[in-house]
């Protein structure tokens, strides 16, 4: 089928327009048609002049507005998993850098007492820029005026909008949880492990038990354990409450009872 366009449309109503020239014959010679004498008529050239010039600058203006969808064309033209992917490897850092003790790095101390530290991460600050930047999007495009008029010409950009809006909500989701679902998984693999080490810890047991050298070796190495880690796990807690207040800022909340446990676990 052919395209419509605006040019198109007015050109067919001016058509029709001069095809009622051509519904009676001459009077004057009972032959032909007066479409002649309406084209080459002075006045008539000037109306269609204004016609092509007003649809010139509709066009143009149609064009502008156009723009300020087509500047977000991103958010359905790009992935957005492999946009996300790519973020990810943009300067990564582990939650605590530079830290080492008894020549072993942090990420080294926790993958010896089982804390699962997660991927290294780029810094929280860029985290914040993007998931502002789609806040600011989704603002943006919700502001915008529908329907507007173009000179004649009536515009109801309102599904439009309405999608674009959904798109830059699904972009910032992507950030914000992601970093729930790290943050979440942070705080449960620090709680297990002061919730294992506490167990292990717990009283000795008998001489006469068979299992007596087991426990005792499993105590040993709980003990091990802690004194390895005494001063590494208190480096964690700081970057994690960090990105817990981010996403605060940002209204995404992490459940009380993870941040409970986040908060009385130093204590314990």
């Amino acid at each position: 089928s052919a395209k419509v366009t605006l040019r198109g449309t007015v050109d067919g109503w001016l058509k029709d327009f001069f095809a009622t020239a051509t519904v009676m014959f001459r009077l004057d010679s009972q032959m032909g048609d007066y479409m002649n004498e309406i084209k080459e008529h002075f006045q008539m050239q000037c109306l269609l002049s204004l016609v092509s010039e007003l649809v010139d600058n509709t066009e143009m203006k149609c064009l502008e507005y156009r723009e300020t969808f087509m500047k977000h064309a991103f958010l359905w033209m790009d992935s957005v998993d492999r946009a996300f992917d790519r973020f990810l490897q943009e300067d990564p850092k582990d939650l605590v850098d530079g830290f080492a003790e008894e020549g072993m790095s942090f990420r080294d101390i926790m993958d010896r007492i089982g804390v699962n530290l997660g991927q290294p991460l780029p810094d929280l600050q860029r985290f914040d820029r993007e998931i502002t930047r789609f806040e600011q999007m989704k603002l943006e495009l919700s502001g915008l005026k529908t329907p507007t008029d173009i000179h004649w010409l009536r515009i109801d950009a309102q599904p439009v909008k309405i999608t674009l809006v959904n798109f830059a909500k699904k972009w910032e989701e992507k950030y914000t949880g992601f970093l729930k679902q790290f943050v979440e998984d942070r705080i449960s693999s620090l709680i297990g492990f002061i919730s294992k080490v506490k167990t292990g810890l717990g009283p000795a047991p008998g001489s006469k038990n068979p299992e007596g050298g087991r426990a005792l070796y499993a105590t040993m190495t709980h003990i091990r354990d802690v004194k390895l880690a005494m001063n590494a796990i208190k480096e964690l807690f700081q970057p994690i409450r960090n990105q817990v207040l981010l996403l605060k800022q940002h209204r995404i909340l992490i459940s009380d009872q993870r941040l409970n446990d986040l908060e009385v676990a130093p204590a314990r």
